[in-house]
């Protein structure tokens, strides 16, 4: 994680891809948790940031994922409150579909395993790190 404090970038995620060496990242996602950015704001903010320092210059061709919003870290949303209601209100009704899918299953002991530990360890694990 970076943090560009000139531009009140909040978070540069990068993802996927690891060497033994270091770490190379094929993508990463930008952040800026000012309400006061517009979308525009923020990725002009974001390439100026690139452009002045040396250290970000392999960032430029990259292109980053960028938001005012707020964005997903390991399946946790992180940002403003309407955001993450509606990611977590989205997610609920995803899990009501799945959930509508496993009326198939005729075993009650699997059916029930399923919910248990499938079904219901989605919406936990966002109940566990959704801290709004």
């Amino acid at each position: 994680m970076y943090v560009l404090e000139p531009y009140k970038v909040s978070y540069l995620i990068p993802c996927r891809k690891a060497r033994r060496s270091g770490f190379s990242f094929l993508e990463f996602n930008v952040f800026f948790p000012d309400t006061s950015f517009s979308l525009d704001t923020a990725r002009s903010a974001l390439a100026s940031a690139v452009r002045a320092d040396p250290a970000l210059a392999d960032l430029a061709a990259m292109g980053a994922g960028v938001s005012t919003d707020g964005m997903r870290v390991a399946g946790v949303p992180v940002g403003v409150d309407a955001w993450v209601k509606t990611f977590v209100a989205k997610k609920a009704q995803s899990v009501l579909i799945d959930v509508a899918k496993l009326d198939v299953v005729s075993d009650g002991l699997l059916h029930n395993q399923l919910l248990n530990f499938c079904q219901n360890a989605r919406m936990a694990f966002l109940g566990r790190n959704c801290h709004r």
